[in-house]
Order: C-alpha cells, then sequence, then structure tokens
C-alpha cells in the first residue's frame, strides 16, 4: 500500500491492495497478479514494478536479523 500511495494517494492505495487482496485469497493467485489486474495500478505501473512493490525481501526490513536474534537467545536460555 505504501509503495501505491505516492501514485494512487494513501486512501486509494489501501481500497485496491485490499480489494487485490481479496481476489488473491478468493482466486488463489498471487497479490502481484491480482494487482496488475487493477486499472488504477497498471496505468501507473508496469509488470516489474507490481512485482517490486509485493517482493518481501523489499519490505520484511531487519526480520531475519531480530529472528536470528531472538533464536539465538532462546539457544543460550536452553543451554
Amino acid at each position: 500500500m505504501m509503495g501505491l500511495a505516492p501514485h494512487l494517494g494513501r486512501g486509494e492505495a489501501h481500497h485496491v491492495v485490499k480489494h487485490a487482496c481479496d481476489i488473491a485469497l478468493t482466486e488463489g493467485i498471487a497479490l502481484a497478479d491480482a494487482l496488475a489486474r487493477e486499472p488504477d495500478v497498471v496505468s501507473r505501473l508496469d509488470r516489474d514494478a507490481i512485482a517490486r512493490l509485493t517482493d518481501p525481501a523489499r519490505y520484511l526490513g531487519s526480520a531475519r536479523a531480530f529472528t536470528d536474534c531472538v533464536l539465538a537467545a532462546a539457544l543460550k536460555a536452553s543451554r
């Protein structure tokens, strides 16, 4: 949603992403595929840009580092 907000506005981006998520869940398709069906999205972004916006590696940030830290602390505590 935040990646679409500069193109659509925050409220519209929220609406479009929610609708695309509903479609993706209902039809069992990828979010990128559902977004690629949204006229407001494809009129502003090509397929590569949509793929970048939906790539988890681009929005999970430090999740891996935090997970590693928690696992190391749990391992240390269990010894």
